[in-house]
């Protein structure tokens, strides 16, 4: 398998959080209201985190994929985020470097694979596109329809991170998770990436 350089990225803000802010509260031992806005932001970070780590779509809305090519060898380009729902639309640079919308026709889209995939339709073949980067651009919509669809390894995850950058706020700044979190949060990024979601 020919592995494509991409980049994926969420259009617009995500709807609701997976975790709430009286769960977070009760996760830290926080008993005041003062630090309220700075545990949302913990919980925003930490739920970003989390689908980075896991390559998971936690809140549905509208993603964009990115790659430099349609594949040269295979028949299908993976979505790299997970629970993949549809695909609104797929464009690309072609050979010209004008802008094309690929005929949604010459292709599959399956949401049953994990992660989920667009194939080439029969007799299909993949559009000619210039040379260079992000010629392609898959936007896709994924991920779970509301908080409580969310699986609870993600919130298990989100609530240590979240946990974690409040009480050492110089973790927040690098981005990092001590040791004895680390073993813990590994394992459920491992287990959400092996996890099959509807």
């Amino acid at each position: 398998m020919t592995l494509l350089p991409y980049s994926v990225a969420p259009v617009g803000a995500a709807a609701f959080e997976a975790v709430s802010l009286a769960e977070a509260k009760a996760q830290a031992r926080v008993l005041h209201d003062s630090d309220d806005d700075l545990l949302t932001r913990l919980l925003a970070a930490a739920r970003e985190q989390v689908e980075e780590d896991a390559g998971l779509a936690i809140v549905q809305r509208t993603w964009r994929q990115t790659l430099d090519q349609f594949p040269a060898c295979d028949d299908y380009i993976e979505i790299k985020r997970r629970p993949l729902v549809s695909v609104q639309s797929i464009n690309y640079q072609d050979a010209d470097d004008d802008q094309q919308t690929w005929d949604d026709a010459e292709y599959v889209v399956d949401v049953d694979r994990q992660p989920g995939a667009v194939l080439l339709a029969h007799d299909a073949d993949w559009p000619d596109t210039r040379d260079g980067r992000n010629a392609v651009t898959i936007n896709f919509t994924a991920g779970f329809a509301s908080a409580a669809a969310v699986p609870e390894r993600a919130v298990q995850a989100i609530l240590l991170l979240a946990a974690h950058w409040y009480a050492h706020p110089e973790a927040e700044i690098v981005g990092s998770i001590t040791a004895e979190l680390k073993l813990g949060y590994d394992r459920l990024i491992r287990l959400l990436r092996k996890e099959r979601y509807p």
